[in-house]
């Protein structure tokens, strides 16, 4: 790995890049209900990490504005169906989604 921007966020692989993502986009976002055990947060995880690989996908060639920001919104929209019990005002935020694919998306890309 020669990029050096990687090296220090110690993003080796995918997987790297991917819980790397994730703890960012919650980081300073309060997401989960107080008490959620660590289970419940662990498959929400395992199902964002799922909606953004899936998503990524069509990133090999020019998206849209407008696409990617329906990609965010149907990523938020799925996980807040699913999970709206653990998740704070029973939704997750466009923010948080958008900051864990962008983030993704920069992983990939480098």
């Amino acid at each position: 790995m020669n990029d050096p921007f990687l090296k220090k966020v110690s993003v080796n692989n995918p997987i790297d890049a991917m819980g790397n993502s994730l703890r960012a986009a919650v980081q300073r976002n309060k997401t989960y209900v107080s008490g959620t055990p660590d289970a419940e947060r662990k498959k929400f995880r395992r199902t964002w990490d799922t909606l953004i690989v899936l998503a990524a996908k069509k990133y090999s060639q020019p998206v849209t504005d407008a696409d990617h920001c329906d990609t965010i919104s149907q990523i938020a929209q799925s996980l807040s169906r699913r999970f709206e019990l653990i998740l704070i005002g029973g939704r997750l935020r466009f923010g948080t989604s958008q900051k864990a694919l962008n983030l993704y998306l920069k992983f990939m890309w480098r």
